[in-house]
């Protein structure tokens, strides 16, 4: 599932929940669309695709907001 899939920016969070902005280089996306037309090769979008690959549902919203939400652990 690369990031690069689209041209242009995107804001995104790290797991420490730093916002921060990726710009997508011209040959990433390139390399993506290749990606996506080679036989036998699925590009997801979202992690949440793979349910649809598998015909499994997808969970529901307020799962997925509910662990996004979670106390972060503390380092030690």
């Amino acid at each position: 599932m690369p990031v690069d899939q689209k041209r242009g920016s995107v804001k995104t969070a790290a797991p420490s929940g730093r916002v921060f902005e990726l710009t997508m280089r011209e040959v990433d996306a390139t390399d993506s669309e290749k990606l996506a037309k080679m036989e036998n090769i699925t590009v997801l979008e979202s992690p949440y695709d793979i349910y649809d690959i598998f015909g499994l549902e997808r969970p529901s919203e307020h799962i997925t907001k509910k662990i996004r939400e979670r106390p972060k652990k503390e380092k030690k």
